[in-house]
């Protein structure tokens, strides 16, 4: 398991916003359904450092690479599919470990700022033409932001 990649797609799901309760409700989920028990400073040092990548970039689409997402995706998620992907979408596009909504995959969350959207049953271009028209029209909106804070 790559924790810190699961430490981001825990971030993710939380909307960035994780603090003890969430961190014991995790370790607690792990526990019971996986068998599995972390340290809760090594924890925190995988934490830290999935912030710091989550928050490289103001505006990114996260797009679930856990097996049930993989099976089902029509983006695929290799460095240089993402890297095609982020240029028609115009901004970062990363891979990222389970975003917790298996039985409606593949899922795929956009980060623009502080607010998230996550989309499910991203298996059909319709599906992904629903993704791609809201991260572009978030872009024209930040972009409009943008030209209006420099007049």
């Amino acid at each position: 398991m790559n924790v810190v990649r699961a430490a981001l797609s825990f971030l993710i799901r939380k909307k960035g916003v994780v603090g003890e309760p969430q961190i014991e409700e995790l370790f607690e989920f792990y526990r019971s359904k996986k068998g599995i028990t972390f340290d809760r400073e090594k924890y925190q040092e995988f934490l830290d450092k999935a912030t710091l990548r989550l928050n490289e970039h103001q505006r990114v689409l996260y797009v679930c690479t856990d097996p049930s997402c993989l099976k089902k995706i029509t983006v695929h998620p290799s460095g240089q599919s993402l890297s095609v992907v982020a240029k028609e979408l115009g901004c970062a596009v990363e891979s990222s470990g389970c975003l917790w909504h298996c039985e409606k995959a593949p899922v795929m969350t956009f980060k623009s700022g502080a607010e998230y959207k996550t989309f499910t049953n991203c298996s059909t271009p319709e599906s992904w033409q629903i993704v791609k028209s809201f991260v572009l029209t978030d872009q024209a909106k930040q972009q409009s932001l943008d030209a209006g804070a420099t007049l």
